[in-house]
């Protein structure tokens, strides 16, 4: 119905909006972090996946799911889950090395996302870092995997 659409179009444009204000927020931190000299440790670089994580709506906020089975606003959440990867990659660029937490909360927000495919790539990588006997004793590494364990594989298509 037209009334349906121009609701869809009008929500695409909403999410279009924030997502844009997430992205010139991010690079606005980064952009004044380097204007006044200041080096990012991993403590700065995890506040800015948290903030991005807090962007994400949990399921039980009604944000994870629709209707009829659909993920809610796979676009909005998608850019989330790059916006991350791309502070993850800046991280390592500035020659900063991610930690334990750095990883929580990037595998947090790709299953919050449905990025599942990027988020067990995640998972390999800090077991092949830090080992599996490491992560074990970790509450909220192991929360977010099993959160990660519970996104429907195919859910969405994936730009990797």
């Amino acid at each position: 119905t037209p009334a349906a659409s121009e609701a869809r179009a009008a929500r695409r444009r909403r999410e279009a909006s924030v997502s844009k204000r997430n992205r010139k927020l991010v690079d606005s931190i980064a952009t004044a972090s380097r204007g006044l000299a200041l080096a990012p440790d991993a403590r700065s670089y995890n506040a800015l996946l948290q903030a991005v994580l807090e962007l994400l709506p949990t399921p039980s906020q009604g944000g994870g799911l629709e209707r009829r089975g659909k993920w809610a606003s796979k676009a909005a959440r998608s850019r989330h889950a790059t916006t991350a990867l791309r502070v993850l990659a800046s991280m390592e660029a500035a020659g900063v090395a991610p930690t334990l937490v750095t990883f929580t909360a990037l595998i947090s927000i790709c299953a919050r996302a449905g990025a599942s495919v990027r988020g067990w790539r995640l998972v390999d990588r800090v077991v092949g870092l830090h080992g599996a006997g490491a992560i074990d004793a970790d509450s909220r590494f192991l929360q977010a995997v099993f959160t990660l364990a519970f996104v429907r594989p195919g859910a969405r298509q994936e730009d990797i």
